[in-house]
């Protein structure tokens, strides 16, 4: 055992628990703050209609990387950015949905599809029973899996629980 040596020393400086022992820089990550900032750039310019590349999301973390010295260690490499950008999921869309076009009339979020060609049935109804809205939502959601958009898992964990339903912060 050619690292018994080097796993002894880990035991006796409290690392022995670590599961890898790796050289400093070698799978160096961002601190928890710099991770957060990035996740406020990255929300701030999505808000705002802004596309984001993978080349812009390394850019903006070797900047944090160097204002945290970590410039030497941290490489943003392609693996690490796949790992940052997710597709979203069902809930995730169905949430912007929500809060995006809650003010919007059906005729207008229909029209706006049309458009686009995303959706064939272009007939405008005078006034639609509410609840359709599901089925209406569960095409759109499905044309965007279509697209490649969005994850097509769904599971018990993707439920939506308005916050009268539940105490428990983490459904927020």
């Amino acid at each position: 055992m050619h690292q018994a040596s080097t796993i002894r020393a880990a035991c006796e400086s409290g690392r022995g628990h670590h599961h890898n022992i790796r050289d400093l820089g070698a799978a160096t990550v961002l601190p928890k703050a710099a991770e957060e900032d990035i996740v406020l750039w990255l929300n701030t310019l999505r808000k705002d209609g802004s596309p984001v590349s993978r080349v812009m999301l390394q850019l903006q973390a070797m900047h944090l990387a160097k204002e945290h010295d970590l410039e030497d260690k941290f490489a943003a490499s392609p693996t690490w950015s796949i790992a940052q950008v997710k597709p979203p999921n069902r809930v995730d869309i169905t949430e912007w949905i929500s809060t995006s076009w809650g003010d919007l009339s059906i005729d207008t979020i229909v029209s706006g599809f049309a458009k686009v060609g995303i959706l064939t049935d272009t007939r405008v109804a005078e006034a639609m029973p509410t609840e359709d809205a599901p089925q209406i939502e569960s095409c759109i959601v499905e044309e965007l899996e279509n697209c490649n958009l969005v994850d097509g898992e769904f599971g018990s964990d993707d439920d939506i629980e308005n916050e009268s339903d539940s105490d428990d912060e983490s459904n927020l």
